[in-house]
């Protein structure tokens, strides 16, 4: 029977498990699994990496759960306040 359950990690890259989450998928305890940060990120290329094979219900994206606009100007207004504190002091 397949599982509604499904895995989603963001935050942690450390969080999740891959070889620990690829049999659960590949039987179907796990219904899908969407991966946007892992460890180790990169992921490892060719077939040691337990979620290249065999895991058609897994979606694994390249880090971009911080890529939005709000996360974007936040990370800008940090650059200004960096380059704002280091003008001062120097």
């Amino acid at each position: 029977e397949k599982s509604s359950r499904v895995f989603g990690n963001s935050p942690r890259g450390e969080r999740g498990h891959a070889h620990a989450l690829s049999a659960p998928l590949k039987t179907r305890g796990v219904g899908g699994a969407a991966i946007d940060v892992q460890d180790p990120e990169p992921p490892p290329p060719g077939p040691d990496y337990p979620l290249w094979q065999n895991c058609p219900n897994v979606i694994i994206a390249p880090h971009l759960a911080a890529r939005t606009q709000g996360a974007m100007d936040r990370m800008s207004w940090v650059a200004r306040d960096v380059v704002e504190f280091l003008t001062n002091r120097m």
